[in-house]
């Protein structure tokens, strides 16, 4: 998994410009440049508007012990999609769209909570077998006696 991450992050800046030229290709250069300034404009304001405000709500309703964690995920989302946004890219651009949509987040929620609950009972299974914490009584000695 992390070699596919460090691939992905290596060949990130070669891909964006591979596309930005095919589509400058097909459009025009200043048009291409335009969407970019567009997309990086439309992230910063959700990232500035919509993400950090609902997010910092949903923080004081965890103070009052609410479960909420499908909202918590959501938010997450669109704080991830408005950073991809800044980014100047179409592929990051077309990544955030796929990040904004309920239905991918969906998605995204059922497999990651799955197997962020299967890590924690295998920790939690293997805590259990491998102990290492030894229990002992102690007694203090005093040197005067």
């Amino acid at each position: 998994m992390h070699k596919f991450l460090l691939l992905f992050f290596i060949s990130l800046p070669f891909l964006e410009l591979y596309l930005f030229l095919k589509v400058a290709s097909l459009t025009s250069f200043t048009f291409s440049f335009i969407i970019l300034f567009f997309t990086c404009g439309v992230g910063l304001y959700i990232l500035k508007f919509c993400s950090f405000s609902g997010f910092f709500g949903i923080t004081d309703q965890i103070k009052e012990a609410k479960s909420q964690t499908k909202k918590i995920f959501k938010h997450i989302c669109i704080m991830i999609g408005g950073v991809l946004l800044v980014f100047p890219g179409f592929l990051t651009s077309f990544l955030s769209l796929f990040i904004f949509l309920p239905f991918f987040q969906n998605i995204l929620y059922k497999t990651l909570s799955w197997r962020f609950f299967n890590l924690m009972n295998q920790n939690m299974n293997d805590s259990t077998r491998k102990s290492q914490v030894i229990d002992v009584d102690y007694v203090t000695l005093d040197e005067k006696k």
